[in-house]
This record gives C-alpha cells, sequence and structure tokens, in this order.
C-alpha cells in the first residue's frame, strides 16, 4: 500500500506541479497558502503535539502517557528503539522544507530565504531553534517509554523548544507572508 500511494503522489504532482507553480495570488485555496499552512500545522500537531506532548502528558493533565509515542510496540517488545530515531527524522524534514533542501541537501528558495528577504531575522530565529530542539532531542533516551517513566521533565522541556518554533511559523512567519492561519486549535499559541 504504500508503495501504492508513493507511486499516486508522484503521478498527482507530476499532472499538478505546473498549476502549483503558476499559483501566485495569496488566497486561503491558494498553492502556497495551502502548502504553508499544512507544513506549519505538521510541526505543530504532528511533531510536537503527537510525538511529544500527547505522550509526555502535555494534554493530558499531566498524565504520562507513553503508550501513545510513536512505534510504541516495536519500542515496547524490544525490537529496538524507534521513537527517538522517528523525532529526528521528523525535525530534519521541517527543517529541509524551511531551508529548500532538496534530496542532494542543497538549499534552494525556501521559506528562510523569503523571510531573509523580507528583511526578518525569524528565519535565522528558526534555524537555531530547529539546531536547539536537534541538541535537546541527543540529551533524551532512545526510547521514549524509559525517557517518560525517569526524566519526564526532560520532555516537556524538549516540547517547549518545539513549541517556540510554533510561534515562530504560525505567528511570525505567517504575518510576514501576509497568510491566515486556516487550521484551528485551542491550545492557546
Amino acid at each position: 500500500i504504500m508503495n501504492e500511494n508513493t507511486i499516486q503522489v508522484v503521478d498527482d504532482w507530476a499532472s499538478y506541479k505546473d498549476t502549483f507553480n503558476s499559483s501566485y495570488e495569496n488566497t486561503a485555496t491558494s498553492a502556497f497558502n495551502m502548502m504553508i499552512n499544512d507544513f506549519v500545522y505538521y510541526h505543530e500537531k504532528g511533531l510536537r503535539t503527537n510525538k511529544i506532548g500527547i505522550p509526555a502528558g502535555r494534554f493530558s493533565g499531566s498524565e504520562k502517557l507513553p503508550e501513545k509515542i510513536e512505534a510504541y510496540y516495536y519500542s515496547k517488545n524490544s525490537f529496538g528503539n524507534l521513537s527517538k530515531t522517528l523525532v529526528l527524522e521528523a525535525i530534519f524534514a521541517v527543517e529541509n522544507i524551511f531551508l529548500g533542501k532538496n534530496s542532494e541537501g542543497t538549499e534552494g528558495p525556501s521559506y528562510k530565504s523569503y523571510l531573509d528577504y523580507l528583511n526578518s531575522d525569524i528565519g535565522s530565529t528558526v534555524v537555531s531553534r530547529l539546531e536547539q530542539s536537534k541538541e535537546e532531542l541527543n540529551k533524551l533516551e532512545e526510547n521514549f517509554i524509559t525517557q517518560i517513566e525517569i526524566d519526564n521533565n526532560s520532555m516537556l522541556l524538549f516540547f517547549d523548544i518545539l513549541q517556540k518554533i510554533v510561534v515562530n511559523f504560525k505567528t511570525d512567519m505567517l504575518s510576514n507572508f501576509n497568510i491566515a492561519v486556516d487550521y484551528t486549535d485551542a491550545d492557546g499559541d
């Protein structure tokens, strides 16, 4: 199924690429607007909330929920520890999109380069915070089940670093790009 989905995405992109590249308007349904909102949503919900916040109890009145980590059964059954690895890959993905890195690691036009063009220091702030997030992640246990059990405060501190990036993306970057958030939440960004 993953192979079929990947083929479908590649095929869809081939037919949509020209439409995307010619979309210059800034409306709620424009390509750029939808893409950047999905990017911010992924960082906020997919990475910060789902991979860290929920398991660490940030949204459950401090009740730790280690069973909510990504690849829980894999980690629980001692096949290996994927939870930290998957978070690191997610951070790399966010960083690569933000910096416009291609599959060879070459940077091109990006959210950061546009922020730099607008004379905003937000781009360099995000880069610094992404580096800080990788450094703090490196301090955590390989297995987040163990991390949550022995030192959940470190998980919550890591969550706080990711939250600062959410504010940079959702408030600062979108404001500079004159783009409205197209999703709602209630966690008080």
